[in-house]
């Protein structure tokens, strides 16, 4: 090596062990790659960074006022789902209330408008799903009701590696699902449960999002809680509200007084889930007979879409305080 070399090397040296670079630092507290120092230089960049945090909080408490404001309506699920989209390109989300025997769907939202989510979960929640998730069964056996609020839980789960065949393809194989984290914790006395889902659409969550979700989860679940507490003080959950056709064909009657006999009957159906295949052999009427009541109903309601149907429904059904 040559004198020259040998000097460069030297400095080099010197210069690591004064301001180590990030991967080789003496302190978990670095700065743009370097530990802080007590020159002027370092001083600098303290105060770049202490006014670049401040302006991240204020940016962050302007986006929150959506969700905070939507606590309570029909709108919240989306709001929130938009907090888990910008962190960790979150494609849906679902917000539950469990204890050992039961589970309520509180409500669900997709990114892309559809009432995915919401049939797929209430499915989950309806059809007794839930009692067979693993992810279920590990959230009820870690979280005991403390007496303070704990740090939530946070689960993942590769719906490949799950052994129940059944389970598995109607809730996650068939819908595409990548990954589902759920953040979970104890509320008031309630557990509440907070489903992640990315498909094959965006695939498996990185490292990255996955810390973002850890340093909010506390907050998305404290506001998940607030929100299932409003909506119990009205006595609706999303779950209950769609447990059957009888039921929401009941409520149908009353919150629909403008429809006819047949087009709520229809409403009903298509608010529970099912085709219009499925509705013509319900009703023993022809599929063209079901499009034609559907679309009769919808103009009469200024309606152009099941989802519309299925937000005026809840909307209906969850009135501002």
């Amino acid at each position: 090596m040559t004198e020259a070399n040998t000097a460069g090397a030297t400095r080099r040296r010197k210069q690591d062990a004064a301001h180590p670079p990030v991967g080789r630092s003496r302190d978990a507290a670095l700065v743009w790659g370097r530990a802080p120092g007590t020159d002027a230089r370092d001083s600098s960049v303290r105060r770049y960074r202490d006014v670049a945090q401040l302006a991240q909080r204020v940016e962050d408490a302007t986006r929150l006022a959506p969700v905070i404001d939507a606590l309570g309506t029909p709108d919240f699920e989306r709001a929130l789902l938009e907090i888990a989209q910008r962190h960790a390109g979150v494609e849906h989300c679902a917000i539950f209330r469990f204890n050992g025997a039961a589970l309520s769907l509180i409500g669900a939202a997709s990114e892309d408008g559809s009432d995915h989510a919401l049939r797929q979960s209430a499915r989950y929640a309806n059809e007794g799903y839930w009692q067979r998730d693993p992810t279920l069964i590990a959230a009820r056996q870690r979280q005991p009701v403390a007496a303070t609020p704990a740090a939530p839980l946070i689960l993942r789960l590769d719906p490949k590696r799950v052994h129940d065949r059944q389970f598995r393809d109607e809730i996650y194989l068939k819908t595409h699902v990548t990954e589902r984290v759920f953040v979970c914790g104890e509320r008031g006395g309630w557990h509440y449960g907070v489903s992640l889902v990315r498909t094959s659409k965006t695939g498996w969550f990185s490292r990255e999002q996955l810390t973002r979700l850890e340093q909010v989860s506390g907050f998305i679940l404290s506001l998940a809680a607030k929100h299932a507490e409003i909506l119990a003080t009205r006595g609706g959950q999303v779950g209950e509200e769609l447990a059957s056709v009888d039921s929401i064909a009941q409520r149908v009657v009353s919150l629909f007084p403008s429809l006819t006999p047949r087009e709520r009957e229809v409403c009903a159906r298509v608010l529970y889930g099912l085709t219009t295949q499925g509705i013509a052999l319900d009703l023993g009427i022809r599929a063209e007979s079901v499009a034609t009541y559907r679309k009769r109903a919808y103009r009469r309601l200024g309606l152009g879409s099941r989802h519309e149907l299925l937000r005026r429904y809840l909307a209906a059904l969850s009135p501002a305080p």
